[in-house]
C-alpha cells in the first residue's frame, strides 16, 4: 500500500462493531443490516440460486399463479439479465461441474406443480446460453444432485412417484444405478468417501416423515439410532451439498427434536452421525419472548469457519444462527450467536426464502414465498454479515479529496526519510491481512492444498499472486505459526478426520493421503500435536463410537 493509501484509508469513518439487540439464556443477539437490491425480472420460487464463477444465478422455478418458466436471470451488479432455458425447471436440481458449467435437470411437468419431467440441460456461465443434454432415466420432480469425481452426477429422489438412484454423464448420458431402501423426496447427498455417498431424507416422496434409515451408493443400508430423536429438517428447494461442508467429507445439517422441536445441527463426519456440540443451545425465542421457527437452509463459510441456520419469526424478523465451527473440528464446542434484522415489508419472502453465501461472506436473498406458491416474489436483499468495502474516493467531494492528496504527498516524503527497520515492520504489520488470509484458508479447505506432498511458500504466492515474505507474515500474524507449522496442523486434523470415518484405513495410506513425505514425519508430527501416536490415538477415537 502506498503513503497516499494509508492516508485516505486513516481518514475513512471508522467501522463499528456489531449492535447487540439482546441476550437469552447466554446467546448474544446482534442486528442484523438488510439491504435492497434490484428485483429480478421474474418472480420465482422453487428455482436454484447459485454463485457461479462471480455470478449470483436463479436458475428456473415457477412464476406468478404456479407456471412453470424455462428463464434464468443473471445479476450483474446493477440488475438481472434474463436467459433463456431449453426446458422449465420448477423444482429442478442444478449441480456444478469441474469445467464451471453447471447441470440442471428435472423438475414439475405441468403447472401447479404436478407431474416430473426429465430433461437435463447446461449453462455457461461465460455465455449465458444453456445447451440441451438429453435427458435423465426416470422423470423426476424436486430431486438432489451430487457431481463425484470425474463429472459422474448421482441423482436420487422425486414428488408423488417412484424413486431410485441413476447417474448422469454429459458425454454418455443416464443410467439406473440401484433400487433404495425408501423413496424420498428432496434427499441429502453427501460424500464420504473417495468414491462413496449416503442419502437420506427428512421425508418420502409425498411429504411424510421417515425413518432413521441411509442408504449408500456402494453397499447395504444402515439405520441410525440419533436419527430416531433428532429428525433432520426438510430441505430447502435451494440445496446443495457443498453449501453444508465444513471439511473433507464432513457437513452440517439442520434438525430438530422430535420430542419438543429444539433446533440443533447433526454433523456428519464419513458415515458417522452425531450432534454438533455448542457452547450454548439454539435460542428458540428472540429477547423480546418472540418465537423463532428455523427452516431447512444452512450455509457454510468454509474460509471463516461460520455456518447460519436460517429462521423467521411471527414479526417478519428474519435470524441467521451465526455457528463459529472452528473449536469443534478440534473436539472443543461451536460458538453460538442470533443475527436479527428489523421487520420486514411485506414484499420481502420470508416464509421461504431463497439464499446463497457469496464470496466475500453476505448472504443473498433473491425470490420465494410468502404466501403460497401461486404469488412468488422477484425481491433481491443483500444480509449484510460483513462490513461493506470501503468508500471509493470518487464519491468524496472534491475538495477533501484534494486535503488528502496534498496530506498524502506530505505523509510520503516523511515516509521515504524512515529507516529501512521502519519501513519493514510497516511492510509487515500490512502483511497481516484478514483478507489474505481468508484466501490462503480458502486453497487450504477447499482445494485442500495441503495433501500436496511438496507444498512450498512459492506455490501458494504464484497461486494468489504475491511474494512469500507476504504469505508468511500474513500466517504468522493471523495465526501465529510458521508456515510448515500451519501446513501440518491441516494435515494432522485430515488425519484424525480420517481415521475416525475410515478406521480400515492403513496408517501408511492415512499419511500418504495427508500429505506426509513419510510416515516416520506422520507419527512425530502427530504425537507431538496430539500427545498420543496415530495408533493410540485411532484406538481411543474408534472405542468413543
Amino acid at each position: 500500500m502506498t503513503a497516499l493509501g494509508l492516508m485516505l484509508t486513516s481518514c475513512m469513518p471508522e467501522r463499528t462493531d456489531r449492535e447487540e439487540v439482546g441476550v437469552v439464556d447466554g446467546v448474544p443477539f446482534y442486528r442484523l443490516r438488510v439491504e435492497r437490491l434490484a428485483d429480478m425480472n421474474i418472480p420465482r420460487s422453487a428455482h436454484n440460486l447459485m454463485v457461479v464463477g462471480d455470478q449470483l444465478v436463479a436458475i428456473g422455478g415457477h412464476t406468478t399463479g404456479f407456471i412453470p418458466v424455462a428463464s434464468a436471470e443473471w445479476f450483474d451488479g446493477t440488475a438481472w439479465q434474463t436467459v433463456d432455458m431449453t426446458y422449465p425447471h420448477d423444482g429442478g436440481f442444478a449441480t456444478a461441474l469441474s469445467d464451471g458449467t453447471i447441470l440442471v435437470g428435472g423438475g414439475s411437468g405441468e403447472s401447479f406443480g404436478i407431474g416430473q419431467s426429465w430433461g437435463v440441460e447446461t449453462y455457461h456461465p461465460d455465455t449465458h446460453v444453456f445447451e440441451p443434454r438429453g435427458i435423465l432415466n426416470r422423470k423426476r420432480a424436486y430431486p438432489s444432485a451430487l457431481t463425484m469425481p470425474g463429472d459422474t452426477v448421482f441423482v436420487a429422489g422425486n414428488w408423488y412417484a417412484e424413486d431410485d438412484l441413476e447417474y448422469y454423464t454429459t458425454g454418455g448420458g443416464a443410467a439406473f444405478v440401484k433400487s433404495l431402501s425408501e423413496h424420498r423426496c428432496r434427499p441429502y447427498m453427501f460424500q464420504c468417501s473417495e468414491h462413496n455417498f449416503l442419502i437420506y431424507s427428512a421425508t418420502d416422496t409425498r411429504g411424510e416423515h421417515r425413518t432413521q434409515t441411509v442408504d449408500r451408493r456402494i453397499g447395504e443400508a444402515f439405520s441410525v439410532p440419533l436419527l430416531a430423536e433428532w429428525k433432520p429438517s426438510v430441505v430447502s428447494g435451494n440445496y446443495h451439498p457443498d453449501d453444508m461442508a465444513i471439511g473433507a467429507y464432513t457437513y452440517l445439517v439442520p434438525c430438530e427434536r422430535r420430542a419438543d422441536r429444539q433446533a440443533g445441527i447433526l454433523r456428519l463426519s464419513g458415515e458417522d452421525f452425531t450432534l454438533l456440540e455448542t457452547d450454548h443451545p439454539l435460542p428458540m425465542t428472540a429477547p423480546d419472548g418472540t418465537g423463532i421457527k428455523y427452516g431447512g437452509l444452512l450455509l457454510t463459510d468454509r474460509p471463516r469457519r461460520h455456518a447460519y441456520l436460517v429462521g423467521v419469526d411471527e414479526k417478519r424478523r428474519l435470524y441467521l444462527a451465526d455457528i463459529h465451527y472452528d473449536a469443534a473440528l478440534d473436539g472443543g464446542k461451536a460458538q453460538v450467536a442470533l443475527l436479527q434484522t428489523a421487520p420486514l415489508p411485506a414484499d420481502v419472502p420470508i416464509a421461504e426464502p431463497y439464499m446463497c453465501l457469496t464470496p466475500d461472506g453476505n448472504l443473498m436473498l433473491a425470490g420465494g414465498l410468502d404466501m403460497d406458491n401461486f404469488h412468488p416474489m422477484a425481491t433481491t436483499c443483500r444480509l449484510r454479515i460483513h462490513p461493506e468495502p470501503e468508500p471509493s474516493r470518487a464519491d468524496w467531494p472534491w475538495w477533501l479529496a484534494a486535503i488528502l492528496l496534498l496530506g498524502g504527498v506530505l505523509v510520503w516524503s516523511l515516509e521515504t526519510r524512515k529507516p529501512a527497520a521502519v519501513e519493514g515492520k510497516k511492510e509487515e504489520e500490512e502483511a497481516e491481512s484478514p483478507d489474505m488470509m481468508s484466501r490462503i484458508v480458502a486453497l487450504m479447505e477447499k482445494e485442500e492444498l495441503f495433501r500436496k506432498k511438496d507444498l512450498r511458500l512459492a506455490d501458494l504466492a504464484e497461486r494468489l499472486g504475491t511474494n512469500t515474505t507476504y504469505i508468511s507474515a500474513t500466517i504468522n500474524g493471523q495465526t501465529g505459526k510458521s508456515f510448515p507449522d500451519f501446513v501440518t496442523g491441516y494435515r494432522i486434523r485430515y488425519a484424525r478426520e480420517l481415521m475416525q470415518s475410515h478406521p480400515e484405513m492403513r496408517l501408511s495410506d492415512v499419511s500418504e493421503e495427508c500429505g506426509f513425505t513419510s510416515e516416520r514425519s506422520f507419527f512425530r508430527n502427530f504425537k507431538a500435536s496430539t500427545g498420543q501416536t496415530p495408533s493410540e490415538w485411532k484406538e481411543a477415537a474408534i472405542g468413543q463410537k
